[in-house]
């Protein structure tokens, strides 16, 4: 089940199982095929295209997708959470880590992973932090939720 491998953060495998499997990857209600799954996470959905199925994540809607409680939560929530790893403190390991998601119909944060890491600590503690978030309010588009991909960047500084 190469949608699982993604979902437990593991990029490298699900790369390699993109590359030689042929299923279909299923979101909550929709299915993609196989030929179309790596146009959920690498380029923008084309709307504009005739017979481009709706189910592909787009990376800007007429709503985007929202935190609860907005930036301000979303940042209170990195703050209050977050654990910084102590190996990569004490070698003085900063940076930023970029999550790439996708945020569901119902709000959901799916298939998150690692777009650019900093040390393997910190990416994975990036990535227990942005499965351990809240549901979202979905993104709208023609006041329809619509898969929504995002890219958030968690910040490792000892300051």
């Amino acid at each position: 089940d190469w949608s699982a491998v993604l979902a437990l953060g593991d990029t490298a495998t699900y790369l390699l199982l993109q590359k030689n499997c042929h299923g279909n990857m299923i979101f909550e209600d929709d299915t993609v095929p196989a030929s179309q799954v790596r146009k959920l996470f690498v380029t923008p959905a084309k709307t504009s295209a005739p017979g481009y199925p709706t189910t592909f994540a787009k990376t800007v809607v007429e709503e985007m997708p929202q935190f609860p409680g907005g930036e301000s939560a979303l940042i209170d929530y990195f703050n209050k959470n977050l654990k910084y790893p102590a190996t990569a403190k004490g070698k003085g390991i900063q940076g930023r880590v970029y999550i790439n998601f996708i945020i569901s119909k119902n709000g959901k944060v799916l298939y998150p992973y690692v777009v650019r890491g900093i040390d393997k600590e910190c990416d994975k503690e990036a990535l227990r932090l942005i499965r351990n978030m809240p549901a979202w309010k979905p993104g709208k588009e023609k006041g329809k939720a619509v898969l929504v991909r995002y890219n958030l960047p968690v910040r490792f500084s000892s300051n």
